[in-house]
């Protein structure tokens, strides 16, 4: 008698995985960093901007909002850009 098989050519999963993998167990770490909580920064805070009134996330460390944060150059290479 012919094995039957879908249209991959491969034979149906009958849900035997023998003795392969019978009282296999795995154990390993956290895959991330987060052992400790995120650093916050105080509830409340607004813009330091004058006249803005943006309340600031208490993980933002800084004292403006994205739209007043002040431009920072990054040093490209080890280029001191003027």
């Amino acid at each position: 008698m012919a094995e039957v098989t879908d249209r991959s050519g491969m034979a149906p999963f009958d849900g035997d995985v023998g003795d392969a993998m019978g009282e296999l167990s795995m154990s390993g770490e956290r895959f991330t960093s987060a052992d400790q909580p995120s650093l916050r920064y105080g509830k409340g805070r607004v813009c330091a901007e004058d006249g803005c009134e943006t309340k600031l996330s208490m993980y933002n460390d800084g004292d403006f909002c994205a739209l007043h944060h002040p431009m920072e150059a990054p040093r490209m290479r080890g280029k001191k850009i003027a």
